[in-house]
């Protein structure tokens, strides 16, 4: 019985493995990002990267094909904690929060909770 031998395409690349990591990487790269993007409700990228590099030893007198999957996801956004200039005890101007803290919002503005729920004293 004799071997058959095809052309190098997609889908016999490490017989059809890497065509559906690529699938699979995908969809993962899909819920990630919607998740992040419900979570922190920013404007946001991701991207996936696909590669296929076609390498030659001259000493092994071969070909290799070697490829790589990486996907990239936003980082988490920055945390913010809101702020005023006034007077400390000292008469100098430095900057002031609630005592429990502050998000985005107005630093002056009272709390009843924190963003856990916990009662602000």
């Amino acid at each position: 019985m004799a071997t058959q031998f095809v052309p190098v395409e997609m889908p016999n690349i490490e017989q059809g493995k890497f065509l559906d990591e690529c699938n699979e990487a995908f969809a993962e790269l899909q819920r990630d990002f919607v998740s992040h993007i419900e979570e922190h409700g920013v404007s946001a990228a991701a991207s996936l990267s696909m590669s296929i590099k076609i390498n030659y030893d001259k000493a092994k007198m071969g070909y290799a094909i070697v490829t790589d999957i990486n996907s990239k996801l936003p980082k988490k956004p920055s945390g913010v904690t809101t702020a005023f200039v006034a007077e400390d005890e000292k008469g100098e101007r430095t900057l002031f929060t609630q005592f429990a803290g502050t998000g985005k919002g107005n630093p002056r503005q009272g709390r009843l909770q924190t963003t856990d729920g916990e009662t602000v004293s």
